[in-house]
């Protein structure tokens, strides 16, 4: 049984939880409410899918909650109870993949979605193929199999009772017959057009002329290899005789530049004329003047640093001297401005303004009350007829009239009284705000004058600081002239010294390098004397390995003709034994498919055989078990009981009708009314999914009055009440017909929703 379910953010409904229980549960709500989602989530709890899924009519990201709240994820949790456990279900959808649970009393028992799924058919004795076809009626009617076509009626039916699947073996094996056959022909049509025989002999010709050629080939590799050696031999020689002939040109080279690089130094040698007697006391000339010179640079950056920080400090009392020089006008403004304002009188005046503002006010407040409780006392007065309201005195008409006018001239001259005291408060105001405003102006300019009481000697000051540096700078300056100078003479100096002590380096450099050269002229003047290939000997070599070459290319391309042709030849020979190959596929091909053609045609007749016998199996169930379950759906005895028949191209539901003591069976849908005919469909409907699923004695009906009258309805009312759960165990109805309330012992849930603002699914059990 299913006991409860739970959906959070599925479809419309944001949290709903609704227990279930044995006999008939009925589920009421306009269309749109969420009444059929609710039942769509008990197949997608159990299944994993519902049919509107399976179809692909819908996605599973839409199954979650997007108005009046987008949400990411939603959720489908079932419980059941089969023999004494009890199972939780639960199924998680997300925007990118779904997860499930299956817990068993309290414990995980299985996880993930497709685990899940077989625990629950393997629990239920039911897949989902059977689920949607014998126990999920969608929302079609009870009299939807009456109202289609013959065609479409026996496509459905058969699609319930699962034969469809023979029908599906059958139109598959026919089209596998046909393919067979067309390859069949085709393939005899080949071998009927082709001289196996001659193509033998063609292919042996064929091996015998590569035999041949592959002879030759051999041949011109060997004398390939003998060229190539020669031809090796001449290229070992010509590298060798090229090298020493390398050399020799290499010396001749060398021994040329450096006799030209001895008589560079010797030139540049006679033109630095002869050294200086002091040269080899430059060393120490070079320290001195070095150390003369730091001292200078030394003493030059003391007078430039003294300079920058003189400099700076004079440009920072000038900053503020500028700044104190505005600070004395900003005091001259404010002096100009303050004039001869006095803080404490304009304080007086404001306080006396706010005293008599105080005092006009209360006195506003007087004559407003003086004209309320004269109109209440004129409203008193009008509701009374002919008595005082205060000393409850009777007056005539005319004395109220007095009364009436004298009062309404009270009012008039109050009213008239208290706009000229209003007048005279807001003049008041707006002087005193000027006032105020005067005064917090005299208090500012005061509080500001008093920031700039030095200034005047705070400038006095900065000039003579101004002074005072600029004398230190001119002094300074006189300092770095004769630093300048000094530090001149020492870098003029240590820049003489560092010539010579170069010049004395190069001369010591070029000498050491003339010596070098003249023993290395003596060694490449004997090296040139001892090389012996000259021009001749190199030409000799070149000519031995051109003609070596030559022959070894006529012998290559040789090889290479013999290998093109054998290659030619091997494909051939290789493409003829293929098609031969083929052609023996072909003939096995052909027996082969011969023999699956044949069993093929038994296979299709024995499916046709096998459904035809399983229909009239099912038949016999289905018509047996509708005809004791007859008489608790239908009491009366006009018709003794209703049957399927199986006929060539459709399925007729009819009513056994008694004629003179045997019982004459005719279309049900010719002779009952709207309501017998819901109660013959349900009949059928419950018997169906009873023989198809013995084990669950369960039913789905989505909107099962549709198309129905109201004596129908009315009947099916009955049914549903005291025949249906004798038969099964649960029953779910899905309905928009506040009539089916009146259905006994009914387990009735009411959905509603706001569907013009999108407002989730609320549901209530009545």
């Amino acid at each position: 049984m299913i006991s409860s379910i739970r959906l959070k953010n599925w479809r419309t409904h944001k949290d709903t939880s609704m227990e279930f229980g044995h006999g008939i549960n009925l589920l009421i709500g306009v269309m749109g409410s969420g009444k059929s989602s609710v039942m769509d989530a008990i197949s997608f709890a159990l299944f994993g899918t519902f049919p509107a899924l399976k179809r692909g009519t819908l996605k599973i990201e839409s199954l979650i909650m997007n108005r009046p709240s987008q949400e990411s994820s939603g959720e489908v949790r079932l419980t059941l109870e089969i023999d004494g456990d009890r199972y939780e279900i639960t199924r998680t959808i997300q925007k990118r993949g779904s997860s499930a649970t299956l817990v068993k009393n309290g414990d995980i028992f299985q996880t993930q979605p497709e685990r899940v799924t077989e625990e629950v058919s393997r629990l239920l004795k039911v897949d989902y193929d059977v689920f949607s076809r014998a126990i999920y009626s969608e929302q079609n009617g009870l009299l939807y199999f009456l109202d289609i076509t013959k065609s479409e009626r026996k496509r459905q039916i058969d699609n319930m009772l699962g034969l469809d699947q023979f029908a599906m073996a059958e139109e598959r094996v026919t089209t596998v017959i046909n393919s067979i056959r067309s390859m069949l022909k085709d393939e005899e049509h080949i071998l009927a057009n082709i001289d196996i025989e001659s193509m033998n002999a063609s292919t042996n010709k064929s091996k015998d002329e590569l035999a041949e050629e592959i002879g030759i080939l051999e041949k011109a590799r060997a004398e390939l290899e003998l060229r190539t050696k020669d031809l090796d031999s001449a290229k070992e020689k010509l590298g060798a005789t090229k090298a020493e002939y390398n050399r020799r040109v290499e010396i001749a080279a060398e021994l040329e530049r450096t006799k030209s690089r001895k008589e560079v130094i010797e030139k540049e040698l006679k033109g630095m004329g002869a050294p200086n007697k002091d040269e080899d006391k430059v060393g120490e000339m070079l320290l001195s003047a070095s150390a003369e010179e730091e001292a200078a640079s030394g003493a030059h950056e003391v007078r430039l640093a003294t300079e920058k920080e003189i400099v700076g400090r004079i440009a920072g009392f000038r900053a503020d001297l500028s700044h104190a020089e505005k600070s004395f006008e900003e005091k001259k403004k404010i002096l100009a401005e303050l004039g001869d304002s006095d803080p404490d009188r304009l304080k007086l005046e404001c306080e006396a303004l706010d005293t008599r503002i105080d005092a006009l006010s209360k006195e506003h407040i007087l004559l407003e009350r003086k004209v309320t409780e004269t109109g209440e006392w004129i409203n008193e007065l009008r509701k009374h007829i002919s008595v005082c309201p205060v000393c409850e005195r009777e007056i005539d008409a005319q004395l109220k009239e007095t009364l009436l006018k004298g009062k309404d001239q009270v009012i008039s001259e109050t009213l008239s009284e208290a706009r000229i005291l209003e007048s005279e408060i807001k003049k008041l105001r707006t002087e005193r705000s000027a006032r105020y405003e005067m005064y917090n102006n005299c208090i500012s300019l005061g509080k500001r004058l008093a920031q700039y009481a030095q200034v005047e000697q705070h400038i006095e000051g900065l000039k003579a600081m101004v002074a005072k540096s600029e004398k230190e700078l001119e002094d300074n300056s006189s300092s770095k002239t004769v630093a300048e100078l000094a530090l001149r003479k020492a870098r003029e100096r240590l820049e003489t010294l560092r010539s010579a002590k170069e010049r004395a380096e190069r001369r010591g450099r070029m000498s050491a390098e003339l010596a070098e050269t003249a023993i290395g002229l003596n060694s490449l003047e004997k090296a040139l004397a001892s090389a012996k290939v000259g021009i001749e000997e190199l030409n000799s070599a070149q000519d031995k390995y051109a003609a070596e070459s030559k022959e070894a290319g006529i012998a290559r391309t040789k090889m290479e003709n013999s290998a093109a042709l054998v290659m030619k030849l091997g494909d051939e020979v290789r493409k003829r034994e293929r098609e031969l190959a083929q052609l023996s596929s072909v003939k096995d091909r052909i027996r082969k498919r011969s023999y699956y053609l044949e069993n093929l045609v038994k296979f299709k007749k024995g499916l046709g055989s096998a459904s035809g016998n399983l229909r009239s199996e099912l038949i016999l169930s289905i018509n047996e078990m509708m005809s004791r379950l007859w008489d608790d759906l239908y009491p009366y005895g006009d018709y003794r009981s209703i049957r399927i028949n199986a006929e060539n191209d459709d399925y007729s539901l009819e009513a056994g009708i008694d004629a003179g003591g045997e019982t004459n069976w005719v279309p049900i849908g010719s002779v009952a009314s709207g309501g017998e005919k819901s109660v013959a469909c349900l009949a059928m409907r419950i018997t169906m999914g009873m023989v198809i699923v013995p084990n669950l004695r369960w039913a789905i009906l989505d909107e099962p009055t549709h198309n129905i009258d109201s004596n129908g309805i009315y009947r099916l009312v009955s049914v549903f009440g005291d025949s249906l759960p004798k038969i099964l165990d649960q029953v779910f109805i899905i309905t928009h017909d506040e009539k089916l309330k009146q259905i006994n012992n009914a387990k009735v849930y009411l959905l509603e929703r706001d569907k013009v603002n999108g407002s989730a699914t609320t549901v209530s059990c009545v």
